[in-house]
């Protein structure tokens, strides 16, 4: 069938299948603004001639289950005998995921473009009754930007509360955090008893570092690894720190600021 030359429903055969290709949606034209007699008509002669010699079975209407825009369920009935296919009319993309789930359990199923870009499922089972989920995944790329965009939200937020609350010291108080806490483990020389280093190992480590051989032979590290002077900088911002009720009893700022543990 052609308009001005132009073919509009075309018909043809292929190996044993039939074809038939329209170049316009035949049903709902058929039923717009009421029902056509004559597309109606011509509608019933294709669908015949594409069965001829075809046995089908009769199948209930899916039901369809959907919480969310990215989860669908569809409880169906399937034909054990022959294959079934789900054809559901949403756009095809490929983070889509189909499961089938049936007497022999849980089984990803491929999904094929059908009609304009929409969706085919193939079902083979051998039980009356299945059930298929389709489930949207994102891909790397989108878990990714999910993660970047939460922590540009925290560092947005982090801005927001260093301004208002902070005087715009936050980074420093940061700062002054890593840089009391990290060398802590200098503090506790048990930690270092018994380590076996040659001195020559140890000859990158500035000078306020001690290097003492104990009575068994073993090196160990002092433990007050500190430089003599503190500017008045430094001075001020861990006299800050140890303002904070929280931070008062650091052990570590007060001996920085202790003139005679620096010795």
């Amino acid at each position: 069938m052609s308009v001005a030359g132009k073919p509009l429903i075309v018909i043809g055969e292929y190996g044993e299948g039939r074809v038939v290709w329209s170049g316009m949606n035949l049903i709902t034209h058929a039923l717009y603004l009421g029902e056509s007699e004559a597309e109606l008509h011509l509608l019933h002669n294709i669908i015949n001639w594409l069965l001829k010699g075809k046995e089908g079975e009769s199948l209930q209407r899916p039901v369809v289950e959907r919480d969310t825009p990215d989860h669908i369920i569809f409880s169906l009935e399937a034909a054990p005998s022959d294959d079934t296919w789900l054809y559901w009319r949403e756009a095809y993309y490929p983070n889509w995921h189909a499961y089938l789930y049936d007497e022999a359990g849980e089984r990803e199923i491929p999904i094929y473009r059908g009609g304009p870009g929409f969706m085919l499922m193939p079902i083979e089972t051998s039980s009356d009754e299945v059930a298929v989920t389709l489930r949207w995944e994102p891909s790397f790329i989108e878990s990714a930007s999910i993660v970047a965009s939460i922590l540009g939200v925290i560092f947005l937020i982090g801005i927001a509360i260093d301004g208002l609350f902070l005087d715009g010291q936050g980074l420093t108080w940061v700062k002054i955090a890593f840089t009391m806490r990290l060398p802590k483990p200098f503090l506790d020389a048990e930690m270092h008893q018994g380590v076996q280093e040659k001195p020559q190992h140890m000859a990158h480590l500035s000078p306020g570092v001690k290097q003492d051989v104990a009575e068994s032979g073993k090196p160990t590290i002092d433990p007050i690894v500190l430089e003599n002077e503190l500017d008045d900088d430094e001075e001020a911002l861990l006299k800050s720190w140890l303002d904070d009720k929280n931070n008062e009893d650091d052990p570590w700022v007060s001996k920085m600021l202790d003139p005679d543990q620096r010795k």
